[in-house]
């Protein structure tokens, strides 16, 4: 698993404007965990208490 966090400002994905960016680099995130581990990763972006949090985790399949 791989976290990152810092104090930065949420952006809300349905109210965003040209000047806080377009989303594309977390799409190809998304796009390059699913091609590079198809079926065994996530991301998650979320907000609490004050902080932004992005998650990656890279699953193990079974043997």
């Amino acid at each position: 698993m791989i976290q990152v966090s810092n104090t930065g400002n949420w952006i809300d994905p349905k109210n965003k404007d040209k000047n806080n960016g377009t989303g594309t680099g977390l799409s190809n995130i998304k796009s390059r965990l699913e091609y590079s581990y198809p079926g065994n990763s996530s991301f998650e972006i979320k907000h609490d208490e004050g902080l932004v949090m992005a998650t990656i985790k890279l699953f193990r399949g079974l043997k």
